[in-house]
């Protein structure tokens, strides 16, 4: 594994302030028993739905399976915080980036991989203060904000992407700043969805004209009210109900994790009613109203 000191962080001012954004994370929580019991049988359910997953597809040989692959077990390390896992997903995506470089979801997921790399680092608390392992978790937060970004750059109308970068940047320390931009990517993420339902008014920020030139299609002029065009490429993932299932748990985990419990409720109610039912997504919004 290569590692990384980024040179930005190599002002000893910036690097205590940045340690202590670590020092921070590993002091504080903003989970209660209840919710961390929630998490932990999330976690042990959705683990072996994962591993079952990578099974099936283990000796397929096709490119695609090499993708889906790398991306079940990048699901298998983030769900189980485990940092050797974490590290082999992030030695497949860095050679499937390398050969795929326009691939903006290889790129999200990558740079996903880095930050969590950071998040279950093994020297953690005050072992930060030392040089060496707390340049090592900031040059991963660094990388991987990093890949994120240009994923977003790359193909920011991916829905996939967009629920990477979200869901990571909300999970990172404040500190970062980052907040606010992983917020922005999940609620765009919802004006697609809702903007793709025709069942269900749309209630996202933007009009489908824009909505339509932000995702590729070059005319504005479609009727409120209709489906979009431009979701054509993505309508089976913006319909899976793995997909929302997750997305709005997610969505609702961002507001849990922001102190805003109404919209948290909001959207727990929401992927409890999105999820397949019985999915591990389902049952845990379904614990989390109670």
């Amino acid at each position: 594994m290569k590692i990384i000191f980024p040179h930005t962080y190599r002002h000893v001012g910036t690097y205590l302030l940045m340690v202590f954004c670590f020092l921070v994370l590993s002091s504080c929580s903003t989970v209660t028993p209840r919710t961390a019991a929630v998490f932990d049988r999330l976690t042990e359910t959705r683990l072996d739905d994962l591993r079952t997953a990578y099974a099936e597809i283990a000796n397929d040989a096709n490119p695609q399976a090499e993708k889906d692959r790398a991306i079940l077990l990048y699901h298998i390390g983030e769900q189980s915080a485990d940092y050797d896992t974490m590290g082999d997903v992030v030695d497949k995506l860095n050679a499937l980036h390398e050969a795929n470089p326009n691939d903006a979801e290889i790129t999200a997921y990558l740079g996903s991989a880095y930050t969590l790399r950071a998040r279950d680092y093994p020297w953690q608390g005050l072992y930060q203060v030392v040089p060496g392992p707390g340049f090592v978790r900031l040059g991963y937060v660094g990388k991987g904000v990093q890949l994120l970004d240009s994923a977003v750059a790359q193909k920011g109308s991916s829905p996939a992407v967009r629920l990477v970068r979200g869901m990571t940047f909300t999970q990172l320390p404040r500190p970062f700043g980052k907040f606010d931009t992983g917020l922005d990517d999940l609620n765009r993420l919802r004006g697609w969805i809702e903007a793709k339902d025709i069942d269900t008014p749309h209630t996202g920020p933007q009009s489908f004209g824009k909505l339509d030139m932000e995702m590729g299609d070059p005319d504005p002029s479609r009727a409120r009210g209709k489906v979009p065009n431009f979701a054509a490429r993505y309508a089976a993932m913006l319909e899976d109900p793995a997909f929302r299932g997750e997305f709005y748990f997610r969505l609702a985990d961002a507001y849990r994790r922001n102190g805003d419990e109404v919209n948290s409720r909001k959207f727990f109610s929401r992927a409890a009613e999105a999820a397949s039912p019985g999915s591990p997504f389902a049952i845990a919004a379904q614990e989390m109203l109670r």
